[in-house]
C-alpha cells in the first residue's frame, strides 16, 4: 500500500510540475560530498572511539551524543565564526575552545566541514552562531536495528549534516545499511506557527511531498528548517563474518547555525535553484 500510494503521487508530480514546485516554494536541500580527506576521516573517527558519550535512547534506541570537550556537555553549545567577503573564516579560536584540541583530527572535520556550508550559504562579512554535534548510532547483535525515528525539525535554521562512518568494513565483514534522509514540506498552518523547540513534536507534515536521499560517505546535506521537516531512515546491522558477537556504528556530525534570517534562509532555494534538491527531476524519485 505504501509503495503504491507513493508511485501515484510521484507520478502525479511528475506530470504535474507546476503543482509538484508549489510544495517546495522556500525550501532548500543541498547534496555536499567531499567534505573532508579520506585520512582525516579515519583518524577522527579513530579519535571518537575514546570519546565519552552521553546516551540518548531515543525510541528505545541506543543512540548517543559524543561529549567533544568535558566543559561543554549541552546539546547545543554555541560559537562564533566570523566569515569575510569570500565566505572564508578569520578565526577558529571558539571552534578549538569547543571541539577539543586544534591538534584533533575531530577539530579538521569539523573546520572542513564549516568551510563547506560557509561557501554553500555564502556567508560574507558576517559573524555565524553555531554548534557541532556527533551523534553515535550504535548497532549489535542483540539489537541489530534502529527503528522508529520521529519525524522533526531540528532548532535551527540550517542544518548541515555529515556522515563520518563507512557502510561496510571489507576486513570485519561487518556494516549497516538505511540511514537515508526523508523530506517532507510543512503545512501552511505550521509554517505559521513561532519558531519554536515546540514546533518539533508536531507531526504536521505532507506525505505527498516526502523525498528520501542516501548519505554519501564523507558527505551529506544542507538544509532548511522553516518549511522542511525530516526523519531518518531505519538501519539495519550488516553482518557477514562468522562471529555473531559483533557491533557497528553509523556516526553522524552535524552543523547548526542560528545567525540567518527566514527571508536569506528562503532566499536560498531561489538562488540555488539548479541545485536545489527540492527542485530537481532526480528528487521526485521517492525511496520508502
Amino acid at each position: 500500500m505504501i509503495e503504491s500510494h507513493f508511485d501515484t503521487v510521484a507520478n502525479f508530480f511528475n506530470d504535474n510540475p507546476k503543482a509538484y514546485e508549489s510544495q517546495y516554494i522556500g525550501r532548500s536541500i543541498f547534496k555536499v560530498e567531499n567534505i573532508s580527506t579520506e585520512a582525516r576521516l579515519h583518524k577522527a573517527n579513530a579519535e571518537l572511539n575514546d570519546l565519552p558519550t552521553k546516551p540518548n535512547m531515543l525510541n528505545g534506541n541506543n543512540i548517543s551524543r559524543v561529549i567533544l570537550n568535558p566543559k561543554y556537555q549541552d546539546n547545543y553549545d554555541c560559537f562564533k565564526v566570523y566569515f569575510n567577503e569570500d565566505s572564508k573564516a578569520e578565526s577558529w579560536d571558539h571552534l578549538i575552545e569547543k571541539c577539543v584540541t586544534e591538534e584533533s583530527s575531530i577539530y579538521q572535520v569539523a573546520k572542513d566541514a564549516i568551510e563547506t556550508m560557509a561557501q554553500q550559504v555564502k556567508w560574507q562579512n558576517e559573524d555565524v552562531t553555531m554548534s557541532v554535534n556527533v551523534l553515535r548510532y550504535h548497532l549489535d547483535s542483540s539489537k541489530p536495528n534502529i527503528t522508529n525515528l520521529p519525524w522533526h525539525q531540528d532548532p535551527d535554521m540550517l542544518t548541515m549534516t555529515m556522515l563520518l562512518s563507512d557502510y561496510y568494513n571489507q576486513e570485519s565483514k561487518v556494516g549497516f545499511s538505511g540511514g537515508e534522509l526523508n523530506f517532507s514540506s510543512v503545512s501552511d498552518d505550521f509554517k505559521n506557527k513561532p519558531f519554536s523547540l515546540e514546533r518539533s513534536t508536531n507531526l504536521d507534515y505532507l506525505p505527498e511531498t516526502c523525498q528520501t536521499f542516501k548519505y554519501p560517505v564523507n558527505g551529506g546535506f544542507v538544509f532548511d528548517n522553516l518549511s522542511s521537516y525530516h526523519k531518518v531512515n531505519n538501519v539495519q546491522l550488516i553482518n557477514y563474518s562468522n562471529n555473531q558477537n559483533v557491533s557497528t556504528e553509523r556516526r553522524l556530525l552535524s552543523i547548526f547555525t542560528f545567525s540567518d534570517t527566514a527571508e536569506k534562509v528562503r532566499d536560498l532555494a531561489d538562488k540555488n535553484y539548479n541545485i536545489n534538491l527540492v527542485s530537481s527531476a532526480d528528487s521526485k524519485t521517492i525511496y520508502f
